[in-house]
């Protein structure tokens, strides 16, 4: 049974409601379920199951291939810590905290642009309790265009929680101006780390940063360091049929 007129989702990219409906045969960018349920309920004591959900998701818009290249291991750098509700970041001092641009976001980063670019990159943290992991995944994938983009997602466990992570590359359609107006800008060569991390009994987090590649790949190393996470200890999900 497929999910017909899902309750809407926060779109915590572009602020928007997004709605799900799937009637029928599958249609292209349909989130639907393995087990038929509806994706909205997400719940952090079912965590296992959620993961095994995502990889269904992510199939919807693209292969999950490697990563042509391992991101270089990060220089010595000062970092700090910054409370986020119920979790603590360690970020470089260069990353600069700024005041978040709307009432959604819990805290923001400025990463300076790397040797070449001329634009930086926003670290954007969230957190909602009404939108599913596969929902999420999907969407971020669906940002790229479908010819060229590479998705990797794994899950991993840090200090704070279990997580998953999705690392996208390939031509990114980014958001621009007002969520009202949908206008977007094209990046040729972007890439995207984007982390769900589940805190027991607390809450879904949802780390975010996207833009030129070569600078989202500078900060790459830094990015996982700021939750705990380990590149070397993450599995990529597989399908409950493979299990």
């Amino acid at each position: 049974m497929s999910v017909a007129n899902a309750p809407p989702f926060i779109d915590n990219d572009n602020l928007r409601f997004t709605q799900i409906t799937t009637v029928g045969p599958r249609r292209s960018g349909a989130v639907v379920l393995k087990n038929g349920k509806d994706p909205m309920n997400f719940n952090t004591k079912t965590v296992p199951r959620c993961f095994a959900a995502v990889f269904a998701g992510c199939l919807a818009f693209a292969v999950c291939t490697p990563l042509s290249a391992a991101d270089k291991p990060a220089e010595t750098v000062k970092t700090v810590e910054v409370k986020v509700r119920d979790i603590t970041l360690t970020v470089p001092t260069t990353w600069e905290k700024q005041k978040p641009s709307n009432k959604l976001r819990l805290a923001q980063f400025g990463i300076p642009a790397a040797k070449g670019e001329e634009n930086p990159v926003v670290l954007t943290v969230f957190s909602f309790g009404g939108s599913s992991i596969q929902a999420n995944v999907d969407r971020w994938i669906s940002q790229f265009d479908s010819k060229d983009r590479k998705a990797k997602v794994t899950q991993g466990e840090s200090p704070a929680g279990k997580y998953v992570l999705v690392d996208l590359t390939g031509s990114f359609n980014q958001a621009v101006g007002p969520p009202i107006r949908r206008k977007t800008r094209k990046i040729t060569d972007g890439r995207m780390l984007a982390v769900i991390l589940i805190v027991e009994k607390k809450g879904v987090y949802f780390l975010k940063m996207a833009g030129e590649n070569k600078t989202v790949s500078s900060a790459a190393v830094a990015f996982r360091n700021s939750f705990g996470a380990k590149a070397d200890k993450e599995q990529p999900l597989e399908s409950e049929s493979k299990k």
